[in-house]
Parts: structure tokens; C-alpha cells; sequence
């Protein structure tokens, strides 16, 4: 919800990303991304041994949850 409320007010006030674009930036941003992210990192803890940086994973998978999200965005 709250991340709908700030596309809402960028869209309006700031012009980024755009009113047409309001309905997939809804979908990507709070659905696509965090989901995606989440389940490749699920998916590689459980097949790697835990590490003392696993910082460094989950920001990694996050940068590979926004890759998809942007993949859908253009899609």
C-alpha cells in the first residue's frame, strides 16, 4: 500500500514514470520484485552452505529481483 502511494504521488507531482504507466509500476514494484527476489534467494540457500557475508547474497538477489521487475516493466 504504501509503495502505491509514493508511485501515485511520483506520477502525479514529480511526472516519473507516468499516469499510463501507474498500473504496471503497482505490479512490479510491490509484487514482482520483492517475490521474485525472495524466491532465488530461497533457492540458493538451501543448496549453499551459510556464509558470515550473507548480506551481500540477499543484496545480490534483490539486484536480481529488480532486473526481472525492469524485464516486466518493458514486457
Amino acid at each position: 500500500m504504501a509503495v502505491s502511494i509514493a508511485l501515485v504521488i511520483q506520477a502525479f507531482f514529480f511526472g516519473d514514470g507516468g499516469i499510463l504507466a501507474l498500473g504496471a509500476n503497482c505490479f512490479n514494484m510491490p509484487v514482482v520484485l520483492p517475490y521474485v527476489s525472495f524466491a532465488i534467494y530461497q533457492a540458493i540457500s538451501k543448496t549453499s552452505r551459510p556464509t558470515p557475508n550473507g548480506g551481500s547474497w540477499s543484496g545480490s538477489r534483490g539486484l536480481d529481483g529488480l532486473t526481472v521487475a525492469a524485464f516486466f516493466t518493458g514486457f
